[in-house]
């Protein structure tokens, strides 16, 4: 389980954890951010795939599903999944009580299966430059067609309604895949594929999403939810 305080998000630029060592000393283990090649560039988790920034937002937002301590994939927003026979169609049941947090810790609205339907959306419009598109178009049905028709400025949003994800209510998701993909569950660990409010985006500006600490974007907990 992921838990973050607001006010760390700024010290998350110099941080990426720490953590005892396994020596008798007592020391902890610092890592930071010295080198240019090393800063921490972005919170947009969902157009951004270095592994510097994900080390960072991957503790204050959380998606589907996350691995353990053991690398194994278990539930994280979703309280429990699904897939058909054919594993080309998943289905994900989200958590009671599930928030969206300001950088001070205060609520600013519930997480909806529709937060992830966003994500997708936004990561296939090609006017936000996402770097994680593939990882969209390799596995959801028609995503790959409505990005390509982003990209030549003629996609609509009834367009939007044959790509593969919808919110069958407010706590369901559901995915329709190209084709079988029973490792589907491992792939939405990826950031472009975590929840993002659409209101949210609307007030900020989707250029701006995650661009600055200074923006009190909501972030996700199910801590919340389980006290």
């Amino acid at each position: 389980m992921k838990k973050t305080v607001g006010s760390l998000l700024v010290a998350a630029l110099l941080l990426t954890g720490c953590g005892s060592n396994s020596s008798n000393s007592g020391l902890k283990v610092y890592h930071d951010y010295e080198t240019q090649s090393r800063e921490v560039t972005t919170f947009n988790y969902l157009s951004d795939f270095q592994a510097t920034n994900a080390q960072v937002y991957a503790n204050f937002v959380d998606g589907l599903v996350e691995n353990d301590n053991k690398g194994q994939i278990i539930e994280s927003l979703a309280k429990d999944y699904s897939a058909n026979d054919t594993k080309d169609v998943w289905t994900f049941h989200l958590r009671d009580g599930l928030k969206w947090l300001r950088q001070d810790g205060s609520e600013y609205g519930d997480v909806t299966a529709q937060d992830f339907v966003t994500a997708v959306k936004y990561s296939l419009d090609a006017e936000n430059g996402s770097n994680n598109t593939s990882m969209i178009t390799a596995f959801i049905k028609g995503a790959d067609e409505y990005y390509e028709a982003s990209k030549a400025g003629t996609a609509t949003d009834e367009m939007f309604e044959n790509v593969g994800v919808k919110a069958v209510d407010d706590k369901t998701v559901e995915f329709t895949l190209v084709g079988s993909k029973p490792y589907f569950d491992t792939v939405l660990t990826y950031g472009c594929y975590y929840p993002v409010n659409a209101k949210f985006l609307d007030e900020v500006g989707k250029e701006n999403f995650g661009s600055e600490p200074k923006f009190s974007f909501p972030t996700s907990s199910k801590n919340l939810a389980l006290t």
